[in-house]
């Protein structure tokens, strides 16, 4: 719930790349509270104001230009969970609460829950090991894989085309794997992370 609400808060507002931000632009920093019951975003050059629409808040920029509409609720297997929002007196920072229902209460003791932390970290650490595996020869191994492939599919009159798709994807497993030897056991990590 926590994850899901602060990936909203973030979105729009929050820098995605290592470009230091333009002088005076908005931005944002979530933080979930320790015991998990809340989140907390602190804006910067902006502040929280209630939306034209209900059940959403608005980050209007120092000129007052609306800048993101945020919602004050976040889907829950088919179920839509209110966020309470408490806004400072200054504006600048928001402390938002979920409202649970009972029937969210039971779906989530009855162990249907959103993805965990835990799943997020694996899937990252995957994506990295493959990134890298792929910067570090699997390019190159999918290229020459395609081309084996190809030559062999065309003689075996398989076909040349199904020949080449095979070749490139036993090429680029190979040559992941050999650029970053933990890239498979990453998969492994992320398939069994409940």
């Amino acid at each position: 719930m926590a994850v899901a609400a602060a990936a909203v808060m973030a979105v729009g507002v929050g820098s995605a790349h290592a470009v230091p931000p333009v002088q005076g632009a908005p931005t944002a920093m979530s933080v979930v509270s320790a015991d998990g019951a809340h989140i907390v975003t602190t804006l910067t050059d902006a502040t929280f104001v209630p939306a034209p629409v209900s059940d959403a808040l608005s980050i209007v920029d120092r000129h007052g230009k609306i800048v993101e509409t945020v919602s004050l609720a976040v889907p829950l297997n088919d179920q839509s969970v209110p966020l309470r929002a408490a806004v400072s007196a200054d504006g600048s920072t928001a402390t938002l609460t979920p409202v649970l229902s009972e029937s969210a209460r039971t779906e989530i003791a009855a162990g249907v829950r959103p993805v965990s932390a835990k799943k997020d970290r694996a899937f990252e650490q995957m994506i990295w090991h493959i990134t890298n595996g792929w910067n570090r020869g699997g390019n190159v191994a999918t290229a020459v894989g395609a081309l084996a492939g190809l030559i062999v599919g065309c003689i075996v009159i398989v076909g040349c085309v199904w020949g080449a798709g095979v070749g490139a994807a036993i090429g680029a497993v190979v040559g992941i794997n050999n650029g970053d030897p933990r890239a498979g056991q990453a998969i492994l990590n992320w398939i069994n992370t409940p």
